[in-house]
């Protein structure tokens, strides 16, 4: 039996019903305990045990996958899309058969994120927590249908985000240098640098990367309308959450869901949980039974396969 570490919380927390497909597969999971990423000295102490890695959010430094490498290790599949924690480089100079599970989860981040707008809209996280404590509150909130929403990255999770924000009647703005605009389209693209100040909304859901960490800056803030709600539903390193911070407290941010932060889990100590006008998630957007199901069928099925050939 191949020996396969799994580091995916989401994975993890409906593993039992993967047990019999990875015994009919020759592998055998391993699945320590922790919340979201695995400590770094327990990986160290486990990656040269192992043939095959699951791999969720945890760091691939080179200095791990070197140990890795050291014993056992060939193969590793990103559970879901982002590998922005991966030294690919490393991937590559190892000799390590690596893929992701790209286009996975469009439809799961995108419904979370329009939860995420209505919430910050109609204000039903002020009043759900109003309510609770005994005061009958009737905020006045915004019409969707009249928002101007601009949704940086134009991949599976933004064009979910912008084929329903089309459905509910509001006006979508792409803001992604990579994408093509697309002919007979009523989509309008937007500059970062230049055309934030028309925006109600700004919904993040690219990927990360050495060029856009802290693309939400001091500088990018001021150029936002006065008021402007900010979803990130993608990676918490996009944000700058200190300029964010000083943007709550000077009202140029009116409101903001997070999924997403830079350290993960949050803590209590966080400034941003002094701000009621926030609503914070806990890196869970792609959290379905179907959607974990999905996928760790495939990333299980591509481990396999890649350990097959070794």
């Amino acid at each position: 039996m191949k020996q396969i570490l799994v580091t995916c919380p989401p994975m993890i927390g409906r593993i039992s019903q993967y047990l019999d497909f990875s015994r009919e597969l020759g592998l055998n999971l391993l699945v320590p305990d922790f919340i979201q990423t695995l400590p770094e000295p327990r990986l160290l102490s486990l990656i040269g045990q192992v043939d095959g890695w699951i791999i969720g959010d945890d760091n691939a430094s080179r200095k791990i996958l070197e140990i890795g490498t050291a014993g056992k290790l060939s193969a590793i599949v990103k559970w879901g899309i982002g590998i922005d924690s991966i030294d690919l480089s490393a991937i590559s100079d190892l000799g390590i058969r690596f893929t992701n599970t790209p286009g996975v989860f469009g439809n799961e981040v995108a419904d979370i994120a329009i939860h995420y707008l209505v919430g910050l809209a109609r204000k039903t996280y002020l009043i759900n927590d109003q309510v609770r404590q005994g005061n009958w509150i009737k905020p006045a909130g915004r019409s969707i249908s009249e928002c101007r929403v601009g949704v940086v990255g134009f991949g599976d999770i933004g064009t979910n985000v912008v084929s329903r924000l089309e459905v509910m009647g509001s006006k979508a703005f792409v803001i992604d240098p990579y994408a093509e605009e697309k002919p007979n389209s009523n989509l309008e693209y937007l500059n970062w640098n230049h055309d934030l100040s028309q925006l109600d909304y700004i919904v993040l859901t690219c990927s990360l990367n050495a060029g856009n960490r802290h693309m939400v800056d001091a500088a990018a803030l001021a150029r936002m309308k006065d008021g402007v709600g900010i979803i990130n539903v993608s990676r918490g390193a996009l944000i700058d959450e200190l300029a964010l911070v000083r943007a709550l407290k000077s009202g140029k941010v009116g409101s903001c869901a997070l999924d997403v932060f830079e350290g993960e889990p949050i803590t209590k100590k966080s400034p941003l949980l002094n701000f009621p006008e926030i609503i914070v998630g806990s890196h869970n957007a792609s959290n379905t039974i179907e959607a974990v199901d999905r996928v760790s069928l495939q990333a299980l099925k591509a481990i396999s396969d890649f350990l097959s050939h070794v």
